[in-house]
C-alpha cells in the first residue's frame, strides 16, 4: 500500500502471498457467507485462512470468532490485519471494488424464480459476467440443465455446487471446488 496524499491504496499483495478471494451473490441467498465458511473450515488444517464480510453480520451466527464483519471504510483495515494468511475470502455483498480481490466468484442460484428477479433487477447482468467465474451454488441441475443455462444465458459456468450439509465435518463438493479454485 503507498499513500498519496493521505489516502491508502490498496494493492492486493501485501505480504506478496496473500491472496483476496471474494464472492459476490448474483442472486439473492446465494450462499456466499456459508460458502466462505466452509471453505475456511475445510482449508485451516493446511493453511492460514481468514473470512470477512462487507456490511453484513451474517457471519455471527456461524459462533465462529474468527470471522470477521466489516464496512467498506474499516474493510482495508481489516486486510492489512490479515496481511500475514495465505488465503482471505470476502463476502463482497454490496461492496463493488472488487479489485481489491486476486479472484472474484459469482453465485447464482440457479432457480427460476432467482434467475427471473436476478436479471429484472439489473437487465445487462449476464452481460456483465460473461467473462466472469460464475458458480452456481444451491444447485441442484444435472449436467444436460446446467449446459441449456450456459447456452441460454451465454455464460461459461466454472463450477456447480449442490446444497451441502454445512454440519459435515469432510465435505466432497467443498473439497472439489477448493482444488478446481487452485488452493
Amino acid at each position: 500500500a503507498n499513500g498519496e496524499g493521505g489516502d491508502t491504496i490498496i494493492t492486493n499483495n501485501y505480504s506478496g502471498k496473500m491472496r483476496i478471494i471474494g464472492f459476490k451473490n448474483m442472486t439473492q441467498h446465494a450462499g456466499a457467507t456459508t460458502l466462505i465458511y466452509l471453505l475456511k473450515k475445510a482449508l485451516s488444517g493446511t493453511k492460514s485462512v481468514a473470512a470477512i464480510e462487507v456490511n453484513k453480520v451474517d457471519f455471527l451466527y456461524f459462533n465462529d470468532k474468527e470471522l470477521v464483519s466489516t464496512t467498506t471504510t474499516e474493510l482495508p483495515k481489516e486486510l492489512m490485519k490479515k496481511q500475514l494468511c495465505d488465503i482471505v475470502f470476502v463476502d463482497l455483498n454490496d461492496y463493488d471494488d472488487v479489485s481489491i480481490c486476486s479472484q472474484v466468484y459469482y453465485l447464482i442460484e440457479p432457480s427460476t424464480i432467482m434467475l427471473n428477479k436476478m436479471i429484472r433487477k439489473n437487465k445487462s447482468v449476464l452481460e456483465t459476467l460473461k467473462d466472469e467465474k460464475v458458480v452456481l451454488n444451491k444447485c441442484v441441475l444435472n449436467s444436460d440443465d446446467v449446459a441449456t443455462f450456459e447456452y441460454e444465458t451465454k455464460l461459461k459456468v466454472f463450477a456447480t455446487i449442490p446444497p451441502v450439509d454445512d454440519r459435515q465435518e469432510n465435505i466432497e463438493v467443498i473439497n472439489k471446488f477448493i482444488s478446481k479454485m487452485n488452493l
